[in-house]
């Protein structure tokens, strides 16, 4: 409980981050439906696992990259499951269940508390060589 109230500064970020992607999914999903005549709300979905609040968008970005990104003990999956077995380039291009593998940042999370979010950029968010999402792979390894 006590690392849950250190990560609650970035959970609470966490929670803007989330409602601004579902504002624009929402959007996108109204546009597509108008136009297509095709229900793209199945997209969206709520639910708590992996020691976070887990949300799922289907928005679609630029590149219509997929995948997870952990702010605080919130879980934002764009266009992918929390379930979904998915492969790393931290891991050597293995495969990782994207739902452990966001799970562990929220341990770490609740370890580094505010310091979470300036460790993660110092590190380089996307970098290779990002010792945060090695540490995350290797404890979500399909085995």
């Amino acid at each position: 409980m006590a690392g849950k109230i250190w990560n609650l500064p970035n959970t609470v970020l966490g929670l803007g981050v989330s409602t601004l992607a579902l504002g624009a999914d929402l959007i996108q999903s109204a546009v597509v439906t108008a136009f297509t005549f095709e229900n793209h709300f199945q997209n969206i979905g709520f639910s708590f696992g992996n020691n976070a609040l887990q949300i799922r968008t289907g928005l679609t970005l630029p590149g219509n990259t997929s995948g997870g990104l952990t702010v605080g003990n919130v879980i934002l999956y764009n266009n992918s499951r929390p379930g979904q077995n998915i492969r790393s380039p931290y891991a050597g291009n293995r495969q990782v269940n994207l739902g452990r593998h966001e799970g562990f940042h929220t341990r770490q999370g609740e370890r580094l508390g505010i310091f979470y979010l300036p460790a993660m950029i110092w590190h380089g968010v996307a970098a290779p060589n990002n010792p945060l999402e090695i540490q995350a792979d290797d404890n979500s390894l399909v085995r």
